[in-house]
């Protein structure tokens, strides 16, 4: 059986990615990763306030003075460079596309610095734009202009494929895959996890513990793959909530030409990625399909995934 795919102008030699997340903080960890049979990693991110600070550029409004602090306190070991021999490090010790992260807000001096990135041998790279819902932009209209304006200048600046992970809770993704695909982005991951606090309630306080997801989050993502599946020439990456080969068969099935992991390894380990692997094929040969490309987006070819759709399921099920 063959696993092969192609993701981002790259051959991998699996659907699964490891998604950015302390699992791939350490050049140590990628390597683990590979030997398991990854495809490809996204580095760990970089936050933009991190780049301003370290580059000493702190023009940012009274909105984001704390975060631009705390990114300050994180630099004073120059977090630039460090990533840049990070990736230099990756490159140097395996053999898998290397995913570049960016974590931004704004569409400030950081994106300037991208191509000192790419210098140090990024394969691609994946923009995570997380503009807060309390933002200072209250029309929508100018909040999604923002949005492309952000991208518009990564895209002008990099040389290698960009893909865009998007927030679950953007509206009109129809609208904004197909400006996506029109400023030149070569593909969308759905989704990232925005951050959910949570409340103790003995301390009376917020617990900054990281959340891990689960199983049910991946509906979410399977159902916009079915949705936009046939809508874009963009390639699909599904993210969030994606633990075993099942969940990456579905997502597959469903147009998907990628699968992010994270909480599933925190919880199995690193060997979970040969397990999924391996279960992945099996079930492939039981069903004949020889490769990733024989049945990706088949159900989606199927049948017409729209509005109208919906609709009716929600008509089938309020009637059963």
């Amino acid at each position: 059986m063959n696993l092969n795919v192609n993701y981002l102008g790259h051959n991998l030699k699996s659907p699964l990615i490891l998604a950015s997340s302390g699992l791939s903080d350490d050049m140590n960890k990628v390597v683990e990763a590979e030997k398991n049979g990854i495809g490809a990693v996204v580095l760990k991110s970089i936050f933009e306030e991190q780049i301003s600070a370290n580059v000493n550029h702190l023009n940012y409004n009274d909105e984001y003075k704390n975060s631009l602090q705390y990114a300050k306190n994180l630099s004073e070991n120059k977090i630039l460079d460090a990533y840049i021999n990070f990736i230099k490090d990756c490159k140097n010790n395996t053999n898998i596309p290397i995913i570049g992260s960016i974590h931004c807000i704004s569409d400030k001096i950081w994106y300037q610095f991208i191509p000192k990135l790419e210098e140090a041998g990024l394969d691609a790279l994946e923009i995570n734009i997380n503009i807060p819902p309390l933002h200072q932009y209250k029309d929508y209209n100018e909040f999604y202009d923002f949005y492309l304006q952000i991208i518009n200048k990564v895209t002008n600046v990099s040389s290698v494929p960009i893909s865009v992970k998007l927030n679950p809770f953007l509206p009109n993704y129809n609208k904004l895959i197909k400006d996506l695909e029109e400023i030149g982005i070569s593909s969308v991951v759905l989704f990232n996890k925005p951050y959910s606090p949570s409340i103790n309630i003995d301390n009376l306080s917020i617990d900054l513990e990281p959340e891990l997801s689960n199983k049910v989050e991946n509906k979410n993502s399977i159902r916009w793959l079915v949705l936009l599946y046939n809508q874009t020439n963009l390639q699909l990456s599904a993210a969030t909530g994606f633990f075993d080969y099942d969940d990456v068969v579905k997502a597959i099935l469903a147009g998907a030409t990628t699968i992010q992991l994270c909480s599933t390894i925190c919880l199995n380990g690193y060997n979970k990625i040969e397990e999924i692997n391996n279960h992945l094929m099996n079930w492939m040969k039981e069903h004949n399909f020889y490769s990733i490309d024989e049945f990706k987006g088949l159900i989606s070819k199927k049948l017409e995934f729209n509005s109208d759709f919906e609709r009716i399921q929600y008509m089938m099920r309020d009637n059963n």
